[in-house]
């Protein structure tokens, strides 16, 4: 059974595996430490047992949020893992937010039919070169 809960420090180990495994780069230990311990930051995970097979981690300034990471193991993909990480988000911030927004790489057809068919994000603009492989990012943002 898949239990979540807010992070801690003590998480953000497991999460860069996660991260490596998962989307080949990682936020690094600083950021992780910085959005897990500052009140505008939100990081949730999804364990199985004691092994994180998801998480999210957003940053949210006043009435906006930025999602910097959602990430599941592959083998826990289509479990509903990822839209129950990012309904929790929504569900408890939405009377304080009313935008959010992501980049997204522009070849991720996956990740981009879930933001857009789930959640109603939408493409807004193109980062040139945004990831470290040069690979262009799709910005997308949702106005709840």
């Amino acid at each position: 059974m898949i239990i979540y809960r807010k992070a801690s420090i003590l998480d953000i180990e497991q999460i860069i595996l996660l991260e490596e495994k998962m989307l080949k780069d990682n936020l690094g230990k600083s950021i992780l430490t910085e959005v897990i311990t500052s009140d505008n930051g939100y990081v949730s995970v999804a364990l199985d047992g004691n092994t994180i097979v998801g998480y999210v981690s957003i940053m949210i300034a006043v009435d906006y949020a930025e999602i910097l990471n959602i990430c599941v193991d592959d083998n826990y993909q289509l479990l509903g893992i990822g839209t129950h990480l990012l309904n929790d988000f929504f569900n408890k911030y939405n009377e304080i937010i009313k935008s959010c927004s992501l980049e997204v790489r522009v070849n991720n057809d996956k990740a981009i039919n879930f933001y857009h068919n789930k959640f109603n994000f939408n493409i807004v603009n193109t980062r040139k070169k945004y990831y470290q492989d040069n690979t262009d990012a799709y910005i997308m943002e949702k106005i709840l």
